[in-house]
Order: C-alpha cells, then sequence, then structure tokens
C-alpha cells in the first residue's frame, strides 16, 4: 500500500531488515525490508523500543534512513513488546507534524 501511495503515512514498529541471527552474514528472511523501504511514497515513522533484545537497535534506524520523509523514534525504556501506551504519544505527535492542519 505504502509504495504505491494508497496510504497518508506508514508506522513500523520494531521493524527489522530481514530476519536475523547473531553471527549470521545475511538476512534469513525472504522479506526483507531494505529494498521495500526506499519504495514508499508516503511519510514512514518507524518506532523501536530503546532496551529491545530481539531486533537490533541499528536496524530501525536504517529502515528508517531509506524510507521517504522518514522518522526513527526510539521508544525510552521500551523493550521488543511495545504497549500501544507508548507508541500512542510519539505516533500523534509525527502524524500532528505531517498535517498541522
Amino acid at each position: 500500500m505504502a509504495a504505491a501511495g494508497r496510504a497518508k503515512a506508514l508506522i513500523l514498529q520494531s521493524r527489522y531488515t530481514g530476519t536475523w541471527r547473531r553471527g549470521a552474514s545475511r538476512s534469513l528472511d525472504r522479506f526483507d525490508t531494505l529494498p521495500l523501504a526506499p519504495r514508499s511514497h508516503v511519510p514512514v515513522l518507524v518506532t523501536m523500543g530503546a532496551e529491545d533484545e530481539t531486533i537490533p537497535y541499528d536496524m530501525g534506524e536504517t529502515v528508517a534512513a531509506l524510507g521517504h520523509k522518514a522518522a526513527f523514534v526510539p521508544i525510552l525504556g521500551g523493550t521488543h513488546e511495545l504497549t500501544q501506551g507508548q507508541v500512542l504519544a510519539p505516533a500523534q505527535a509525527w502524524l500532528a507534524r505531517l498535517d498541522p492542519g
């Protein structure tokens, strides 16, 4: 949907660049986010728990760096399992900046 421009914005939570295992030299997942991120024609918000032990922190930053009008928001104190309460305020603030009207 984001690549086709059929959405106004895209929010990704705890996004990985592909299935990853410590010590693996490459992605182990056929759904690799890296080639898809630049194809998005809508603004992208990537949220990730700053204490995420499942997805390496730099993967969230990498996905955001490739997205259209993208922002990376680490959730301080957040783990891999972010709650709606942790994500809602940063997401609403980001959406408000996109459409201040």
